[in-house]
């Protein structure tokens, strides 16, 4: 599912972040590892990979959106503690926006370099890391103080728990098409990278759905004793 926006070299086609700083005819200077693997297959290739950014970048935003935010959203559920929300779940949502941002920096940095910024992946992105920081922390902020005045939820809770649902499921989506786009079992992205996102961002995410399903089913039933 590469795109091609003007047209590519085949070693390009096949991985989107070949292809900056070198020529195909040129393998000078490719024995650093902080660019290529040592593997021939790579080297004949002519292109430099920029490898450390990939992993920094995969790294932050895997965690970010496959396990802190989840995990924040799970303490709101299960945590019987009256200050949780202020003690709790705001400093892990907001350690996990930080890193969304800084591994957004290191995506821009990938998508210039590699000139991919405009793919669905960075966009998507894009997407994913506006919404949730421009209107999350807001609306979190408006529901809490909301209840503590009056009680009850007001809209700006409703908002605040769809809209960051929808987000993290978005970009839990777009970290499968980061590994698309990067090349799957290539330098920066092996295979044991993808599995084990796969494995983790899964259970915390179905944990979240029982947790979800479970706490709506016991509402109902203490709304109708």
């Amino acid at each position: 599912m590469n795109e091609n926006y003007g047209g590519v070299s085949p070693a390009t086609a096949s991985h989107p972040f070949f292809g900056y700083g070198s020529t195909a005819t040129s393998t000078a200077g490719m024995s650093s590892s902080a660019y290529t693997s040592s593997s021939s297959e790579y080297a004949n290739l002519g292109y430099r990979i920029p490898v450390p950014a990939l992993i920094a970048h995969g790294f932050m935003m895997s965690f970010a959106v496959g396990v802190f935010l989840p995990f924040g959203a799970i303490i709101i559920q299960v945590v019987p503690w009256n200050k949780k929300v202020t003690r709790l779940h705001a400093p892990i949502q907001a350690f996990a926006l930080a890193m969304l941002l800084s591994g957004m920096g290191v995506g821009i940095y990938l998508g210039v370099t590699t000139h991919k910024i405009s793919y669905y992946h960075p966009i998507i992105g894009f997407i994913v890391v506006g919404g949730l920081l421009l209107f999350q922390p807001l609306m979190g902020l408006y529901s809490h103080l909301h209840f503590q005045k009056n009680g009850t939820k007001s809209v700006f809770a409703y908002v605040h728990r769809w809209w960051g649902r929808i987000m993290v499921i978005l970009g839990i989506i777009n970290g499968g098409l980061g590994f698309r786009l990067a090349g799957i079992g290539l330098p920066g992205t092996p295979v044991g990278a993808v599995v084990a996102y796969s494995v983790v961002a899964g259970v915390i995410i179905s944990a979240y759905l029982v947790v979800v399903i479970v706490g709506t089913t016991r509402q109902v039933a203490h709304a109708k004793t």
